[in-house]
């Protein structure tokens, strides 16, 4: 498991479209999940410089932790699973 961390600078440099003031990141090996205020969002990259988005709003900030922090706690494959089941939508 990978925890949720505050953004720093060059999180800021790579996802500036947050809107919300302290968005959270946690970094896999391919993969990013943001938690931005009521939005989860998973940035999958590949080597070949190809970017693969996945974004589901929610009602509630501790319905979103709670997303987030069970994605953090996966693996790639079970990421791709649970946010098939959870209702993501491809975004880009």
């Amino acid at each position: 498991m990978v925890d949720l961390q505050p953004f720093d600078q060059s999180d800021w440099d790579c996802f500036s479209g947050c809107t919300s003031k302290n968005p959270e990141i946690a970094w896999l090996e391919n993969y990013a999940i943001i938690l931005d205020g009521l939005s989860v969002e998973v940035t999958f990259m590949d080597d070949g410089a190809g970017v693969d988005v996945w974004a589901k709003e929610y009602s509630s900030q501790p319905e979103a932790r709670r997303m987030g922090d069970l994605l953090s706690s996966q693996v790639a494959g079970n990421v791709r699973e649970v946010m098939h089941f959870s209702g993501f939508r491809k975004v880009l």
